[in-house]
């Protein structure tokens, strides 16, 4: 049988990953918000009027090597960050949470990635659903060196 030895800090990156963003983002607590990490379910609660905001890692992407010879890629994480949102007035409500969550998270690095800060992918506002409550997602990457 092959031993093979994977760094624990490898195995558990995500995880503290995510754990990092929620902590960033908490602050938003002070806006009526509450935090959360997915795998969120209705089971999590309801949200609050202000809203209940959900952390993902979603994918990764990797690139191709420079060389053959040399297996160091770049790879691109992505996070979900998901807003869910009830009792607004309208969607313009919406708008100074995620705003605010846009401001916290570019540029910023996390302990765990030593010079890598986090960029905005992607952003959308999802129609009203039945049972009243708005959905918005936001897309992050962040661009670290893998092997």
């Amino acid at each position: 049988m092959l031993s093979v030895d994977i760094p624990s800090g490898e195995i558990t990156l995500l995880n503290r990953l995510e754990n990092a963003i929620l902590e960033r983002l908490n602050v938003l607590v002070d806006m009526g918000a509450r935090v959360e990490a997915q795998p969120a379910n209705e089971e999590s609660g309801r949200p609050v009027p202000k809203g209940l905001l959900t952390v993902a890692y979603v994918r990764s992407r990797w690139s191709r090597p420079k060389d053959r010879r040399d297996p160091v890629q770049d790879e691109e994480l992505q996070f979900q960050i998901s807003w869910r949102l009830r009792d607004l007035r309208s969607h313009q409500e919406t708008y100074k949470l995620t705003r605010a969550t846009k401001w916290l998270l570019t540029g910023w690095v996390p302990d765990e990635c030593l010079d890598a800060g986090f960029y905005p992918l992607d952003a959308e506002l999802v129609e009203q659903d039945e049972q009243g409550y708005w959905r918005f997602y936001m897309m992050f990457g962040l661009l670290i060196r893998s092997v």
